[in-house]
C-alpha cells in the first residue's frame, strides 16, 4: 500500500524583513546625519522626523514570504544477505523480520523507506557499514531517521560510532543459545623446508566439548589426532612435495552447529629445499670441467664439494707430508659414512682406477633408488673396460656402449620426445641453430622409461634421462659438449641445458614431465595438463571452495586446456585422473565469513553509541516500530524508535516592499511639507512676539 502523499504547505512570515536599501547605508548615513543633527540641536523635532522618514523609505524595508515542502524521513533497512546468514534458521528470521519492518514502513505516512542489501564474501567478510555509508551518501543527514540492520553479527567493518548519521539499531538473527565450532588456523608458514617438521598452531572453538577430532591432510596423506579446544594447539607437519601445498585441516561437524563451513581451513604452503648437497667427482682436468664446476657453484640453492683425482691408491710420492698439498680421494668418507647427504652426484668423465670398489658403487645404485639423483657426463672411457658401464653402475645407467668413441663433427638434434620434455622443450625453435660437436658414444638405449631427449650423428642417443625406483638420474654422450661454452661453430645454450637438466634431476616443480598448470583471472579458472607422453585426452576433477565437485575432459583437441567459471573466492582444487593435484586461488583462502559467534560486544557498544538498541530476533516474534519526538527514548521492551527529523524542503521564495513607491514618495512629500509648515509656524510666531 502507498504512503499517503503530503500536502504542500506554504509558510509565511512577517517577521522574516530585510532590508533592499536604494543607497549603500553608509551614504545614506552620510546624506542623513546634517539633517538629523540640525534637528536635535535645534530642537527642530520636524527636521528629525524628516530624516527618519527619508530612513525608512530609502532602506527599502521588504518581507520575504518563503515556500517550503515537508521531507519525508528517511529509514535505511539494511538487509545482510551474506552467505552466513544465508544458512537456513539465520535466513528465515531475517525475512520474517524484513516483511514485518516493510509492513509497518509503509503505513507510516511521514516515512521513505531506503532498503539496502549488503553482501559478503570468504575473503572480505561482511562490510556492512561501508557498503551502507556508500548507498547514503546522497541522503541528507537532517532526514535520515534511524537505520535497522538485520545481521547475524559477523561484520568486518566496525566504524566509529561518530561516522554514522543516524541511531543504529540491530535486530541479530544469529539465537543466543546457537552452537558452532570454529577451526582457526593461528600460524601456519608460506614456505616450508623440504623434509622438515614445520610448527602449526591451531585452535578449535567449541563452547561444548573439550576435545576435537583433527584431520590433517597433506596431498593424499591424512593423519588424525585429537586436541583440546579453546586454546592454541601446536602440531607439526612434514613437507615432501617441492612447490605449492594445500595443507587441509578439518574437525567433525556436530549435531545442532549452525554451519559446516567453518569447521575447515586451508592453508596454501610453497615446499622448497634446503640448499643442495652436490658430489662432483672429476676423473681428469679437462676443458669441461671448470664449465659444469662454475654452473653448480652459480646455484646459490647448491653445496658443492668437488673432486679432481689427480693420483692413484698406489702411485708413490716422495714430496713429505707437511709439503703435499694434495690429498688422497677420501672414499670411505664419501662412499659409506656421508653418502646419505648427497642430493645429487656428479661423474665428469670418470673411469675406474681402483678407487671405489664395488661395493662403493653398490651404495651408489641404492641411494639413487632412494630417492636421489646421478649425472654421468661421459667421456671416450665411458665405452672402455674402465667405464662406469662396466661397474655395478650397469644396471641403473640408461645407455649401453658398443664400440669405440665416434670422432666426427656433428649437430645435436632434438628428439620428438625432447621437443615436449620441460628441460629441453623452450630450445624448439632454436634448435637448427646450435653449434656442432666433434665426438659421440655409441650407445643403445638398454631402459623401457628412459627417454632420449637430444640424439647426434646417426641418431645416436646424446642426452638421456631415466627414472630408477625413487631417483632420477641423467647422462651426456660426448666428450666435448663444452664446445658450446667455447661458442665452437655458432656455440648452443649449454649452461642453460645443464642447469634444467639438473634442476630436473632434483624435482624442481616446473620442470615435471606430468604437470598440471591452474590459472585464474577475471573470474575464470584457466586449467591446462601437461605431459610428454603422447594422450588421448585426460580426465579431472575441479572442486570448488564450497566442496562443490565437476568432472571436465581434457582433449588434444582443446590442447589439453579447458576454462572453467571461478565465481567464489577460495581455494580451487584440480585432480588429474593420475592423481596429480594443482591449486588455484581466488581472492584469499582466509574465510572471515564464517565465525562461530560474532563479537556481539562490539557491535553492542557500536549500537549504543549511536543511540541504537540491539534487539535478538526470535521467532514469531514481532519488532514494533514507532515514531518518536526527538530526545525521547528510542528503544524499549518489543519496540525501536524513529525519531522525528521535521525536515523541509525550500522550493520557492518571494519579496514584498513594506513601502510600496507611491507610499514612499508620499511619505516623504508629506514629511517635507510638514517640515516647511511647522518651521513656517514657528517663524511666524517669532516675529509676531
Amino acid at each position: 500500500m502507498e504512503a499517503p502523499m503530503l500536502e504542500t504547505i506554504n509558510m509565511t512570515s512577517l517577521s522574516q524583513l530585510v532590508f533592499e536599501p536604494l543607497l549603500p547605508f553608509w551614504v545614506l548615513a552620510l546624506c542623513l546625519t546634517p539633517i538629523l543633527l540640525t534637528g536635535l540641536l535645534n530642537r527642530k523635532l520636524s527636521r528629525v522626523l524628516l530624516a527618519l522618514i527619508l530612513l525608512a523609505v530609502l532602506s527599502g524595508p521588504t518581507t520575504e514570504r518563503t515556500t517550503l515542502v515537508p521531507e519525508k524521513d528517511v529509514v535505511a533497512v539494511v538487509t545482510d544477505i551474506s552467505p552466513s546468514n544465508q544458512v537456513a534458521q539465520r535466513k528465515a528470521l531475517t525475512n520474517e523480520a524484513l516483511e514485518r519492518i516493510k509492513t509497518q514502513l509503509e503505513n507510516m505516512p511521514h516515512v521513505e523507506p531506503l532498503y539496502i542489501s549488503a553482501t559478503g564474501s570468504a575473503a572480505q567478510g561482511t562490510n556492512i557499514f561501508r557498503q551502507m555509508q556508500s548507498k547514503l551518501q546522497s541522503i541528507p543527514t537532517d532526514r535520515l531517521s534511524a537505520i535497522i540492520t538485520l545481521t547475524d553479527g559477523e561484520v568486518t567493518d566496525l566504524p566509529n560510532a561518530a561516522d554514522l548519521p543516524a541511531p543504529v539499531h540491530m535486530l541479530n538473527t544469529t539465537p543466543a543459545d546457537s552452537f558452532d565450532r570454529r577451526l582457526i588456523v593461528h600460524q601456519a608458514p608460506a614456505f616450508a623446508l623440504l623434509d622438515k617438521p614445520q610448527t602449526i598452531i591451531l585452535e578449535v572453538e567449541d563452547a561444548r566439548n573439550n576435545e576435537a577430532e583433527i584431520t590433517v591432510t597433506l596431498g593424499e596423506n591424512e593423519t588424525k589426532m585429537l586436541l583440546p579446544t579453546n586454546s592454541p594447539q601446536e602440531i607439526e607437519v612434514t613437507f615432501d612435495h617441492a612447490g605449492t601445498n594445500a595443507l587441509r585441516l578439518e574437525t567433525p561437524v556436530l549435531e545442532g552447529e549452525i554451519t559446516a563451513r567453518n569447521n575447515q581451513a586451508t592453508q596454501l604452503v610453497t615446499g622448497v629445499r634446503e640448499n643442495l648437497n652436490v658430489l662432483l667427482v672429476s676423473g681428469l682436468p679437462h676443458n669441461g670441467s671448470r664449465v659444469i664446476r662454475n654452473l653448480l657453484k652459480s646455484d646459490p640453492s647448491v653445496n658443492l664439494v668437488h673432486f679432481t683425482i689427480l693420483r692413484t691408491v698406489g702411485k708413490h710420492d716422495p714430496t713429505p707430508n707437511d709439503q703435499l698439498s694434495l690429498i688422497p680421494f677420501p672414499v670411505e668418507d664419501l662412499f659409506e659414512k656421508d653418502l646419505e647427504k648427497f642430493d645429487l652426484i656428479v661423474f665428469d668423465r670418470y673411469f675406474r682406477r681402483n678407487f671405489l670398489a664395488d661395493q662403493h658403487f653398490e651404495n651408489i645404485k641404492q641411494h639413487i633408488k632412494d630417492g636421489h639423483a646421478l649425472l654421468v657426463l661421459a667421456g671416450p672411457d665411458y665405452n672402455t673396460r674402465w667405464g662406469l658401464a662396466n661397474t655395478p653402475l650397469k644396471d641403473i645407467l640408461p645407455a649401453t656402449p658398443f664400440g669405440e668413441e665416434r670422432k666426427g663433427m656433428f649437430r645435436p638434434t632434438l628428439s620428438n620426445v625432447g621437443k615436449r620434455h620441460p628441460i629441453t622443450a623452450p630450445f624448439a625453435e632454436t634448435a637448427k641453430d646450435w653449434g656442432r660437436m666433434a665426438a659421440i658414444n655409441p650407445t643403445r638405449v638398454s631402459s623401457n622409461k628412459a627417454r632420449t631427449l637430444m640424439t647426434g650423428s646417426n641418431g645416436l642417443p646424446l642426452m638421456l634421462t631415466d627414472e630408477i625406483g625413487d631417483g632420477r638420474m641423467g647422462i651426456w654422450l660426448s666428450s666435448n659438449w663444452w664446445f658450446w661454452n667455447r661458442g665452437i661453430d655458432g656455440g648452443g645454450p649449454q649452461t642453460e641445458v645443464l642447469r634444467r637438466l639438473t634442476h630436473w634431476l632434483m624435482r624442481q616443480p616446473e620442470l615435471e614431465e606430468k604437470r598440471l598448470d591452474v590459472s585464474i583471472a577475471n573470474g575464470q579458472m584457466t586449467v591446462t595438463y601437461n605431459q610428454v607422453d603422447a594422450i588421448d585426452s585426460m580426465a579431472i576433477e575441479v572442486i570448488t571452495p564450497q566442496g562443490e565437485s565437476t568432472n571436465h575432459t581434457l582433449t588434444a583437441d582443446d590442447e589439453f586446456s579447458t576454462t572453467i567459471p571461478a565465481g567464489d573466492d577460495g581455494l580451487y582444487t584440480v585432480r588429474a585422473e593420475n592423481g596429480i593435484l594443482a591449486y588455484g586461488v581466488k581472492g584469499n583462502v582466509r574465510d572471515l565469513e564464517w565465525r562461530s559467534q560474532a563479537d556481539m560486544g562490539a557491535l553492542q557498544n557500536l549500537v549504543t553509541a549511536t543511540g541504537g538498541s540491539f534487539t535478538q530476533l526470535e521467532e514469531g516474534k514481532n519488532i514494533q516500530l514507532r515514531r518518536v519526538t526527538e530526545g525521547s527514548n528510542l528503544s524499549g521492551p518489543g519496540w525501536v524508535g524513529l525519531p522525528k527529523r521535521d525536515s523541509a524542503t525550500q522550493t520557492g521564495s518571494e519579496r514584498s516592499p513594506l513601502i510600496p513607491a507611491w507610499l514612499g514618495l508620499a511619505l516623504i512629500l508629506l514629511g517635507l511639507a510638514l517640515t516647511w509648515w511647522l518651521e513656517a509656524v514657528v517663524i511666524k510666531r517669532k516675529r509676531s512676539g
